[in-house]
């Protein structure tokens, strides 16, 4: 079954989770890092490089504004 691409929604719903779950501010830094780390992401078949992508692209351009460091610390769960 193909993937279906990641969009910011799911991204931001994810970090939504994580906040909630673990404390730390709502919303979104930088939405243009966050779209262009969404384009990078459905460039590419490869779904570890997908992941790296995702945690490398949180973690050194923190497109949230709280929840960076957690989110790339976490298994992904995109799907």
């Amino acid at each position: 079954m193909p993937e279906s691409p990641l969009t910011s929604a799911k991204l931001i719903e994810i970090h939504n989770d994580i906040i909630q779950d673990y404390g730390g501010a709502w919303g979104v830094r930088d939405e243009a890092t966050l779209d262009h780390l969404i384009y990078l992401v459905n460039r590419t078949k490869s779904s570890t490089r997908k992941a790296a992508i995702i945690l490398h692209g949180i973690a050194s351009d923190h497109p949230f504004i709280d929840g960076n460091n957690e989110l790339h610390s976490l298994p992904p769960k995109i799907s």
